[in-house]
């Protein structure tokens, strides 16, 4: 708690600044409040339809275990379109800082994962226009989320992923204990898990990260028919059931028809 305080402290002084910042459609107030909003539950952190959920399932154990980086982080951003925690460097490209936020998107969330995933594409501007050329240019491949890990000071870096083929279900175990032990750990998945209409169908790449937010359990053995899958993950600003229609429940081999892996890392 004494954290979230000098963390909410911190943001409410810049908001009392008067400081100017280097982004054309962000003002500060909006800033100040998203960024408080967050630290108070990080698992409202929200990329919308920007196709930025790497940068929105790794700012969220950023936000849940050092609140006061988080802070500082949005706060340089805003104010200078660059920030550091630890070796972890982000500078926002000036056409980035140019661009228009989608409107139901939060500035502190526009500002922090945008500027995440725009340092690392360096030529291709992302503008969350909708296309599949720009939903591309927001996407994070494995190595770029554990190297934000790592740089953001998190230890035992772990990334055990396919960008093809499904993982098993040991991996899933893994990723488990590995959460279970205190890791933070990000899901690699095809999204159509998190839809009922679609989440027993087989898919052929991933297209997105989501935070695990329990350990994972079954309700038998994994060659009952009849065994459920049960966890709990964070994705698009809140938690949610694997299963989303709890009238229909998810077999662990249906899971692991859109399960590529996970990266993990444990706080400092």
């Amino acid at each position: 708690m004494a954290a979230k305080d000098d963390a909410i402290a911190k943001v409410n002084e810049f908001n009392f600044s008067g400081s100017t910042g280097v982004w054309t459609h962000i003002a500060r107030l909006d800033m100040a409040s998203g960024l408080l909003a967050r630290i108070d539950k990080p698992d409202s952190i929200n990329q919308k339809e920007s196709s930025l959920c790497g940068p929105a399932a790794f700012t969220r154990s950023l936000a849940q275990d050092d609140p006061v980086a988080y802070a500082q982080f949005g706060i340089d951003l805003w104010t200078h379109g660059k920030a550091k925690v630890k070796s972890l460097s982000v500078k926002a490209s000036e056409a980035y800082r140019a661009a228009k936020p989608p409107e139901d998107m939060s500035a502190a969330d526009w500002v922090i994962l945008g500027s995440l995933r725009d340092d690392a594409n360096w030529v291709f501007t992302h503008r969350a226009t909708g296309s599949l050329w720009d939903a591309m240019k927001a996407m994070t491949l494995p190595g770029g989320m554990a190297d934000w890990f790592r740089k953001a000071g998190y230890t035992d870096i772990k990334n055990e992923t396919n960008v093809v083929v499904t993982k098993d279900w040991s991996d899933a175990k893994a990723a488990s204990k590995l959460f279970g032990s205190g890791y933070k750990v990000c899901l690699f998945i095809n999204a159509q898990m998190l839809s009922s209409a679609e989440q027993e169908n087989f898919s052929f790449t991933p297209n997105h990260w989501i935070g695990l937010a329990s350990v994972i359990t079954t309700t038998t053995i994994l060659e009952d028919p009849a065994a459920k899958v049960d966890l709990s993950v964070f994705s698009w600003g809140d938690l949610m059931s694997i299963a989303v229609d709890a009238s229909k429940p998810l077999h662990p081999k249906t899971f692991l028809r859109n399960f590529y892996g996970y990266v993990a890392g444990k706080p400092s």
